[in-house]
């Protein structure tokens, strides 16, 4: 994983629907670190590739779908 994580970023504000790539730094904090944590949920959650996180239905499971 790189030293700058870049997810994608819709806005309201953002008329066109164009996405944009927002850089997220490494924390100071090892246990607040954004990039520490995402990299974590990547191992224990078995993604590589999709949505980084999921949406839930009214039940509680996991839906396929991207969360928005």
């Amino acid at each position: 994983m790189s030293e700058i994580v870049g997810p994608d970023v819709l806005t309201k504000t953002d008329q066109t629907g164009e996405r944009r790539w927002v850089a997220i730094p490494h924390g100071i904090n090892q246990d607040t670190c954004p990039v520490a944590a995402l990299q974590g949920w990547l191992e224990v959650s078995g993604i590589s590739e999709g949505a980084v996180f999921s949406g839930l239905d009214r039940h509680g499971n996991i839906i396929s779908a991207r969360i928005s």
